[in-house]
């Protein structure tokens, strides 16, 4: 029996929401930050990302547990220091352990380039 996988901008969109919050975790796991910190990394890394794109993500990983965060005040603004918690790096080395060694492979080579 064949199954066939319709990929409708939803389905797409979906999908990319799932493994952008991996990379998110995985930059936080790298160094806690403020939201607006994530974002303008994400700008060096030629990654275009509106704050009202990143909170959404950050709340969701928030909630799940993976992710704390910390009040802090600058003067008279409050900001949030996101950080990696206990159950986001068991979630994160889960995740690791299902990457294909052919998605490894495929992963270094995009590296060599």
């Amino acid at each position: 029996m064949v199954v066939e996988i319709i990929y409708s901008e939803k389905n797409i969109k979906k999908i990319m929401k799932k493994k952008f919050s991996i990379f998110i975790l995985w930059m936080i796991k790298e160094k806690a930050d403020t939201g607006y910190g994530l974002v303008k990394r994400l700008e060096d890394e030629n990654i275009r990302l509106t704050c009202s794109q990143l909170y959404p993500l950050l709340n969701s990983l928030n909630k799940k547990g993976y992710l704390k965060k910390v009040q802090k005040h600058q003067g008279k603004r409050k900001s949030y220091i996101y950080s990696i918690t206990i159950s986001g790096e068991k979630c994160f080395k889960n995740i690791r352990k299902m990457v294909s060694p052919t998605m490894k492979k495929f992963c270094k080579f995009l590296i060599k380039r």
